[in-house]
């Protein structure tokens, strides 16, 4: 590159393809940035030593599980497990069947479908409404919430597999949970709440499953629905996506810890779709959008490249009784 614009490209050969780039950086200090590998199939550590573009040597770093997963320029990633139930790195994808309280994983080979893997039937009043690796096993966790007598409980998984249940507490039925994220950088999974009433957007703090504290947001009127929490800017900080349940506008909060930074408008896709989720499933370190059509069950990944809108891929159509947890 010559600043942002392409000048050439050279070839820095071939390699199986278990083997994947998780970081680039100058670690023996010698003016070329070398390349620290993980085998996808093994989970060992590698560095390539590299004499500009020219391999010199292999460095082993040892095997590390793989719910550690590198980060870049000192970065925590965010979310390591919000989504992906079976450890492939690919983001799977929840449903929830809002009759009949059945419950399924699709697990996703990037933006497409694999198979799917029932986790269970949980009748309703009982609502899926959030995922986070609340246990730090590596997997993601389920939170749910009771509707009518506000209890709110944390399926803790192994996989696709229930492990225990947790009890997060009771609160008001008007507090409904609208994501989960790391907002305090402290490696545990916070919770975003709303007051559906008043509009007040409050985090709990968390320590696992257990509540350390909360920060207000504020109040933001009631037509404006959290979609989600992810991290758009790559700065290591969840950010939070909006939408307008009248108008179909989406906007992001950007966030710094728990401080709104600035807006970002990202488009409106028209009422009948609604944000359903952001995960990262092209693997490029960046969220992209899913969006179910609540009139037709029309499943679309948006595409992200940053906070602008690249391209769209279909999942194909499932009855809108099936909804979209996140």
């Amino acid at each position: 590159m010559n600043g942002t614009i392409f000048s050439s490209s050279v070839s820095l050969g071939i390699v199986p393809a278990e083997l994947r780039i998780s970081a680039v950086g100058n670690l023996n200090s010698n003016g070329s940035a070398d390349l620290v590998m993980t085998n996808a199939e093994t989970n060992q550590r590698t560095v390539w030593i590299m004499n500009g573009t020219n391999y010199v040597s292999t460095v082993s770093l040892g095997t590390v599980t793989n719910n550690w997963v590198l980060g870049q320029s000192g970065l925590q990633p965010v979310e390591l497990a919000k989504l992906n139930f079976n450890a492939d790195n690919s983001p799977d994808i929840l449903w929830e069947n809002t009759s009949t309280g059945d419950h399924y994983v699709w697990l996703m080979n990037g933006t497409a479908f694999s198979f799917s893997v029932s986790i269970g039937n949980v009748a309703p009043p009982w609502q899926i409404v959030a995922t986070g690796d609340f246990s730090g096993n590596g997997s993601p966790d389920i939170l749910w919430q009771n509707t009518s007598t506000g209890q709110v409980v944390i399926w803790v998984m192994a996989g696709t597999s229930y492990v225990s249940t947790v009890s997060v507490g009771v609160v008001p039925t008007e507090w409904s949970v609208s994501a989960v994220a790391d907002f305090n950088g402290d490696g545990y999974p916070d919770i975003l709440w709303t007051n559906t009433s008043t509009g007040e957007r409050v985090i709990w703090l968390m320590s696992g499953p257990y509540f350390q504290s909360s920060v207000s947001l504020g109040i933001v009127g009631t037509q404006w629905r959290i979609a989600d929490a992810a991290d758009f800017t790559g700065d290591g900080q969840p950010d939070i996506i909006f939408q307008n349940t009248s108008t179909g506008d989406c906007y992001l909060w950007l966030m710094n810890g728990t401080a709104f930074s600035s807006g970002v408008d990202l488009g409106n896709p028209g009422v009948q779709w609604q944000l359903a989720a952001a995960e990262n499933f092209m693997g490029v370190g960046q969220p992209d959008l899913v969006f179910e059509n609540t009139s037709t069950g029309d499943r679309y990944i948006w595409l992200m490249n940053g906070t602008s809108y690249s391209s769209s891929v279909y999942l194909g159509n499932m009855p809108t009784q099936w909804q979209i947890r996140n």
